[in-house]
């Protein structure tokens, strides 16, 4: 395991807000962990607030995911039920303490000085962010190999 950020890697949910962390290692990636640190967010202003996601028709989703700087999603390898912004991932809800986001094809390559960022979905995809609010920090861990 190796800890990705020196500092607090925050997210907000609107306004292209996405926490960014550049690598200092080479490094084949089987799983990322994200480890709430501070803050969280809102998909109706003045609701519920959480660390990773949002409530919706009284269930909760997760709606963070990491992507490289391309904005190309990294993690999860999921299909988003119901909606392209929001998925379910069992042990694991909006409010979790901490979550683990597998790769479930083949490992990712991160490379030293290469950058990864996370997104709340709506944000990333400029879905109905306009009554989001809030910033959620985490610490970004990823489990694998060092090259």
């Amino acid at each position: 395991m190796v800890k990705l950020n020196t500092d607090p890697v925050c997210f907000g949910s609107a306004g292209d807000q996405y926490g960014s962390l550049i690598s200092s290692v080479n490094m084949t990636v089987l799983m990322f962990q994200l480890v709430h640190l501070s803050g969280s967010v809102a998909c109706n202003k003045g609701k519920d607030r959480y660390n990773w996601g949002c409530l919706f028709v009284n269930k909760l989703y997760l709606m963070t995911v990491i992507t490289d700087e391309q904005n190309q999603v990294i993690v999860p390898e999921i299909h988003f039920e119901n909606h392209p912004h929001r998925y379910n991932l069992q042990g694991f809800h909006a409010n979790s303490i901490y979550l683990n986001l597998t790769r479930k094809s083949e490992p990712y390559r991160l490379l030293n000085g290469s950058g990864v960022r996370v997104w709340l979905t709506e944000d990333l995809h400029n879905f109905n962010e306009y009554d989001n609010d809030g910033t959620s920090c985490t610490d970004v861990y990823a489990f694998g190999y060092l090259n």
